[in-house]
This record gives structure tokens, C-alpha cells and sequence, in this order.
């Protein structure tokens, strides 16, 4: 299984190990758009050679960063910063292209939002006063509780109610084209999307930082196949998630941020790279 990260090598490592620790082979785009737009978008920025440069990926991960250039949904700048536009290009073009290949796309944190503004949505850039408090990174994720809506992906993975990590200042506002809500806070922000009929789906949280490598321990102890591993998060009942959430210690597989209250986000990924399998994606949806 091969997954295609939408960021930079040296922006990634937390993704990539976290994957990899599934079992899933990792590619990120090249360094030397990091320096100028002249090859872009005509080279593949990911430098696979071939007549089809998507055929080797199984998926995309549109990872966490910076904020959205607020022009290409249609705003001035409100409170954006850190802003990349060379890289939101990048990341367009690759959600464009494995969109319309039909392929599993997963949005992290920005990535969520890029999915949003993509699909024709909007965004807050600066989340008010008291609610950027309680979301924003301020030397440290924050953490908080969330409730997850009945019948959506994250309900079968965690069942109605998740805490998690919090690292963000900017939100969704208008839901993009045929993108429905799965997750919010207390303070009504969301915290998930989902396609109405794509395998596409994003999170505002990090889950490459809520990952318990214990938990892998005891998947592999089991000596389950890499497949039984990947669809292990549909079969835990709610209980068994929450119940394993609280027992086990949260020792990070290498570079990974800990937090002891915060659920497994080793879930959502394995049942992303569940969707990149060939079988999830003759499927057409999920």
C-alpha cells in the first residue's frame, strides 16, 4: 500500500512514521518546490516517472501546516498567516487529481480544511477570542472533548464522543459541495467532514499525535495479518474503544507528541489505509 503525503519531507515525519508503523509505504513531495514554482505544475512533484504518475499511490494524506493563501476561497486576508501558496497550489492539484481518480483522500488539520475550500467551502480565519483559546497551539496542542454525529465514519471507530488534540486558529464556516459534518466541539466547531459519496473525509485534530504504539503491540501479539490489522478499528465495540482509550499507556511510536487523556488515533488512520485497499476502492464510496 502506497501513500502519497501532500507536504513536504521535512514537514512530515510524524505522518510518515505513523503510516508506516501500519504497515504502508510513504511518499512526500519533492524538496525542490520548496524552492520556486518553475517546474510546477508540469514535472510530477512527487518525481515518480511514468505515463500515469498517480497508478503507484493507493491514497492521499493532505497533511497539517500552515493557513490556506485566503484568495483561492475568495477572501482577504482576515488573520491568515503563515501562508504557503506554492504548497496550496501543490495540494489542490493533487486532491484534484486523486478526486477525480476516485482514489481515498484523508485531511489532517489544514488538510481538512484545503478538502473544504476545494469542494467550494469556506473558512474562519481567526477563530474569537475565548474559542482560539481553547483550539489554537500555544507551545502545546490543546485538548478537549468532542461529540461525534450518530451513522458517520468516526462513530463506528469511537462511538459518540472522542477527546482530542487541538492545534488550530482557523475553521471551517460553509461546508463545501455534497460535504457533511461528523464531529464537532462544545463551541460548535467542526472537527470532521466526510464526502456524501467519495471516500473522502478529514479531521481538525491530529491523530499521527494520538497514536499508541501499545496498541499496535497488542494487534501484533496476536500475530494478525496486516489486513486483519487495517479493519481491526471496525470491529471494536464502542466500549472496547473507549475502555482501551483510558487503559492503555501511551507510549508514541519514535517522534510522535504524547498526551495521556487524548483517544487512539492510530484508528482513523488504519481505517483510511482500510479505504486504500483494492477491494474499499472498487467499491467507489464508504
Amino acid at each position: 500500500m502506497y501513500i502519497l503525503i501532500a507536504g513536504y519531507e521535512n514537514q512530515t515525519k510524524n505522518y510518515r512514521v505513523a503510516l508506516e508503523s501500519l504497515g504502508a509505504c510513504t511518499a512526500c513531495l519533492s524538496s525542490k518546490f520548496q524552492k520556486g514554482p518553475q517546474a510546477f505544475p508540469h514535472d510530477n512533484p512527487w518525481e515518480v516517472k511514468g505515463a500515469e504518475p498517480l497508478a503507484p499511490f493507493d491514497g492521499l494524506l493532505l497533511p497539517g501546516g500552515g493557513d490556506i493563501y485566503p484568495e483561492l476561497f475568495g477572501q482577504e486576508n482576515q488573520g491568515s498567516t503563515q501562508v504557503d501558496l506554492l504548497l496550496d497550489l501543490l495540494q489542490l492539484h493533487l486532491f484534484r487529481a486523486f478526486y477525480q481518480a476516485q482514489k481515498p483522500i484523508l485531511g489532517i488539520c489544514k488538510g481538512m480544511q484545503l478538502i473544504n475550500i476545494a469542494l467550494g467551502g469556506s473558512l474562519i480565519q481567526d477563530l474569537p477570542g475565548d474559542v482560539r483559546k481553547r483550539h489554537a497551539y500555544e507551545g502545546r496542542d490543546q485538548i478537549h472533548f468532542t461529540e461525534i454525529l450518530p451513522d458517520t465514519f468516526l462513530s463506528s471507530l469511537y462511538g459518540p464522543a472522542l477527546i482530542t488534540n487541538s492545534a488550530h486558529h482557523q475553521a471551517v464556516d460553509k461546508l463545501g459541495t455534497d460535504l457533511l459534518p461528523a464531529q464537532f466541539s462544545p463551541d460548535g466547531v467542526t472537527e470532521a467532514l466526510f464526502h456524501r459519496n467519495r471516500m473522502v473525509f478529514g479531521v481538525q485534530w491530529h491523530p499521527e499525535r494520538m497514536f499508541l504504539s501499545s496498541s499496535l503491540d497488542k494487534l501484533n501479539s496476536r500475530n494478525l495479518s496486516r489486513s486483519q490489522v487495517l479493519s481491526h478499528s471496525q470491529v471494536l465495540s464502542h466500549s472496547q474503544v473507549f475502555s482501551r482509550s483510558q487503559a492503555l499507556s501511551h507510549s508514541q511510536v519514535p517522534g510522535q507528541k504524547e498526551n495521556q487523556k487524548t483517544g487512539d488515533g492510530s484508528l482513523v488512520l488504519a481505517y483510511f489505509l482500510s479505504l486504500c485497499s483494492p477491494v474499499s476502492q472498487g467499491e467507489g464510496q464508504f
